[in-house]
Order: C-alpha cells, then sequence, then structure tokens
C-alpha cells in the first residue's frame, strides 16, 4: 500500500531536498567559477570527484525523505542518476565534446531547471 503523508510532512521533506539541491547549485557554480589552472587531468577527477558526490547526495537526502512530492522525486532522481552517468562516460574517456555524452547534459541541466522550479 502506498503511504499517505500530511500537507506538514510533505512540506518538511521539499524543504530538505530543495536544501540539498540548492547546497549542491551553488557548490556547483563557485567550482565552475574558480580557475582550473592548467591541467586537464586534475579538472577532470574534481568534475568527477564532486559529479559522484553530489549524486549520492541528492539520493540519501531523497532516501530520508519519502514524504517528498512525487514530481520533485522524480526531477531529484533523474538529476542523480544524470550526474552518475556523467560520471561513468568521464570514466570511459568522453570528453565535453563528444557528441553522445549532450544527451546526458541536457537531461541534467534540464532535471536542474525542474528542480529549481520545483523549489521556488
Amino acid at each position: 500500500p502506498k503511504s499517505t503523508y500530511t500537507a506538514q510532512q510533505t512540506a518538511a521533506a521539499k524543504a530538505k531536498v530543495c536544501t540539498a539541491f540548492g547546497k549542491l547549485d551553488r557548490a556547483a557554480g563557485v567550482n565552475n567559477a574558480v580557475t582550473r589552472g592548467s591541467d586537464p587531468i586534475a579538472a577532470a577527477a574534481n568534475s568527477r570527484q564532486m559529479f559522484d558526490v553530489f549524486s549520492r547526495y541528492l539520493s540519501a537526502t531523497l532516501a530520508e525523505e519519502p514524504a517528498t512530492p512525487a514530481d520533485l522525486a522524480t526531477a531529484v532522481r533523474e538529476q542523480a542518476s544524470t550526474l552518475e552517468e556523467v560520471v561513468i562516460l568521464d570514466h570511459e574517456g568522453f570528453s565535453n565534446s563528444d557528441p553522445e555524452l549532450k544527451p546526458v547534459v541536457d537531461a541534467n541541466s534540464a532535471s536542474a531547471d525542474t528542480i529549481r522550479q520545483l523549489c521556488k
């Protein structure tokens, strides 16, 4: 049977998930603004680590908040999944210019935009 939650439980879950996403969104902005230096290998490793941590953090936060509204939960799962996929593709040797990466990056951007809208 499907669990039901009070409006207060749903609002609290949404707030926690939105706060978690907001932290990651700000951290990604800071990371992108920082000069990465001239070492592309170090920059790639840093991005992989950041995406891996972000995907696990979002997934863990969502798992701890079962009262999260379904539309937000779906977008967060998509965000976490695409972050994981970017890490895997990067390990396979794909670069940002590879066309195989574009659908994943587009899906990631779309889910992030959806989360931002739902968390307003």
